[in-house]
């Protein structure tokens, strides 16, 4: 299903997790910033439908279930950290080839010819000892698999990793494995590794336009100045960096009671965004010879998750006399 834009609701999202049962889903054309879509797939891995009334009384209603299993797919990264927990996680970066990677990609397509449902029968046969056996393989694969996580990793991490470990050595001997248990727990820590630099880069960013909101809506001394320190332009957003982060880093830390990360990282992590455009090196702020030539960071502000409260907030800056 294609999610990009809201052409479906949210309940018609639901519903595709109802329509079968133990099958994989696939939303593509993801979009991070859309706090209601996130919920509902967080929704998806608490296995959480929703309830709607019925024409049989007032009081009586029916539930609609998650049945099936999710792929989310897109160019633009979760920044909800409570989201990223929940997912595992694949970030495919990659656009060139070697020629053995290609002839790997060769074997999978050979393996999938027939279809890839067609591994479902053999998997059917195993059905009776995977509901005898998965929640012992669970457990310990949940155990050996949390010693080798992140320090400071969600507990869900191993969970979910655990799920797919206990699979693994419930069916190797019926499918034969294109890896082996070693690949796999390498795979499980570069992947848990690369989802705990993605929680700290989202919960710092989160960070960052928290406090430029802030400084936007002051009348202290860290007031961001309209046509000084950032203008708009549309839905574009210009800010000169080196004002910015100077008034930004002592309302952090009179909001979050630590210091902020350098100026360096802290630039690193703006331009690392989806809603990054470019740095101006030659940029005026202010119309007119009264206004001086600087650089200016460059974002499509409607890509952030707070944009309305910014774009409000600099409308009404506009406004007031």
């Amino acid at each position: 299903m294609h999610i990009e834009g809201g052409a479906s609701t949210l309940k018609a999202h639901i519903r595709e997790f109802a329509q079968f049962v133990n099958i994989i889903c696939q939303f593509s054309e993801y979009k991070n910033g859309d706090k209601q879509l996130d919920g509902i797939l967080k929704g998806i891995w608490d296995r959480n439908g929703y309830k709607r009334g019925t024409l049989d009384s007032h009081v009586s209603t029916e539930t609609v279930p998650i049945l099936s299993s999710l792929i989310l797919t897109g160019n633009h990264s979760p920044d909800d950290e409570a989201l990223i927990t929940r997912l595992l996680w694949l970030d495919m970066s990659k656009n060139t080839f070697t020629d053995d990677e290609v002839k790997k990609y060769d074997e999978l397509a050979d393996m999938t010819e027939k279809g890839i449902s067609s591994f479902t029968d053999d998997l059917l046969k195993e059905r009776k000892r995977f509901f005898t056996d998965f929640k012992t393989k669970f457990r310990l694969y949940k155990t050996s698999i949390s010693a080798k996580m992140p320090v400071g990793s969600p507990s869900r991490f191993s969970t979910n990793f655990a799920v797919l470990g206990a699979s693994y050595e419930i069916f190797k001997d019926t499918i034969v494995f294109p890896f082996t248990y070693a690949e796999m727990m390498d795979h499980f820590v570069k992947i848990s590794e690369f989802q705990m630099n993605k929680i700290n880069s989202a919960s710092t960013s989160n960070k960052w336009w928290d406090c430029f909101l802030v400084c936007i809506r002051t009348n202290g001394d860290n007031k961001l100045d309209y046509e000084r320190d950032i203008k708009v332009e549309g839905t574009t957003l210009y800010f000169n960096f080196s004002n910015t982060y100077d008034k930004i880093q002592r309302q952090w830390y009179n909001q979050y009671k630590e210091m902020i990360p350098s100026k360096a990282t802290m630039q690193d992590t703006v331009k690392k965004e989806s809603a990054f455009v470019e740095i101006k090196s030659s940029y005026r702020f202010r119309a007119g010879r009264d206004g001086s030539v600087t650089s200016a960071f460059v974002v499509d502000f409607s890509k952030l998750s707070n944009f309305n409260e910014i774009n409000e907030a600099v409308h009404y800056m506009n406004t007031i006399p």
